[in-house]
């Protein structure tokens, strides 16, 4: 099964980290992980879910969020929100958000130490080395 979770809104202000989309195989997924999205599927009935469930909880400040499930061959896409109604697609979306979120805080491949990809240097400071430590005078 693969999962895209794409944030159409991310309300009242962009955050550019929270707008990127994020993509979820399941087979690359933790067993006990993959189960628990494919059993929250079913229990959302999320092929039969209507394209848009946001209904009158759109509002400028609400994050609003396309859910799109490939399973073999059936394929959907949902627009909804943080507030969706429906209890069992609101526990998809959480599962689905913390697994997102856990993927976006994995370093990717090749990245080391800083955001900008080079390795950090702790002892870069130079003379500064020392500095904020207590005086070990006798």
């Amino acid at each position: 099964m693969r999962i895209v979770l794409s944030t159409e809104s991310t309300g009242l202000a962009y955050f550019p980290g929270l707008a990127q989309d994020v993509t979820i195989d399941s087979q690359q997924l933790p067993e006990d992980a993959a189960d628990t999205l494919q059993r929250l599927v079913q229990e959302a009935n999320f092929f039969e879910q209507p394209d848009d469930v946001c209904g009158s909880t759109r509002a400028f400040d609400i994050r609003q969020y396309s859910l799109t499930i490939q399973d073999g061959r059936r394929r959907h896409t949902v627009t909804l929100t943080d507030q969706v109604e429906d209890p069992a697609l609101r526990a998809l979306l959480a599962e689905v958000q913390e697994v997102a979120q856990e993927k976006r805080q994995t370093p990717a491949k090749g990245r080391r130490g800083s955001k900008t990809g080079k390795p950090q240097d702790n002892n870069s400071r130079g003379s500064n080395t020392g500095q904020g430590k207590p005086s070990q005078e006798p």
